[in-house]
């Protein structure tokens, strides 16, 4: 019962905060290991029915985060790798 609750919640939000992180990652695969992570996150630390709009702004917000972490983790490379 619960299985199927995450991944009705996993396969009605997934496709949203893929477009999101390609929009502000501008890199397909690199948004979708975000989006992995920030799911697997969400459902971990969300109540018993993540299947609700909380838990789907919570997701959005974390994947936001996520994502100009990730970015910002980018640009510290490419900045030391010119450095280099």
């Amino acid at each position: 019962m619960l299985q199927s609750t995450f991944e009705t919640f996993y396969i009605s939000v997934k496709p949203r905060m893929i477009s999101i992180a390609k929009k502000i990652l501008r890199d397909k695969d690199m948004a979708e290991d975000v989006v992995e992570d920030t799911l697997i996150q969400t459902l971990t630390y969300s109540n018993k029915n993540p299947d609700n709009e909380l838990s789907k702004n919570i997701a959005y917000r974390n994947l936001k985060r996520a994502c100009y972490l990730e970015n910002k983790r980018k640009r510290e490379v490419t900045n030391y790798e010119k450095t280099v």
